[in-house]
């Protein structure tokens, strides 16, 4: 979009909490997503996490078209 849509942004933060991710919003619009990973994580625990995030990016994008 060419303007901030902190309702899509929102809409990912859920989709992904649903599936087991947290996330969270920042920005002044609330439109950008931050990923605070621990400085421990696995590879697997980090590719399990961005797959969640992949597929609520999906979903959220079909929900708006």
């Amino acid at each position: 979009p060419s303007q901030p849509d902190p309702n899509l942004c929102a809409e990912i933060i859920r989709q992904a909490f649903e599936n087991g991710l947290i996330i969270i919003s920042a920005g002044m619009d609330k439109n950008v997503i931050r990923i605070l990973s621990p400085l421990v994580i696995t590879n697997d625990e980090l590719e399990r996490g961005l797959d969640i995030l992949e597929s609520a990016i999906k979903e959220s994008i079909k929900k708006t078209i």
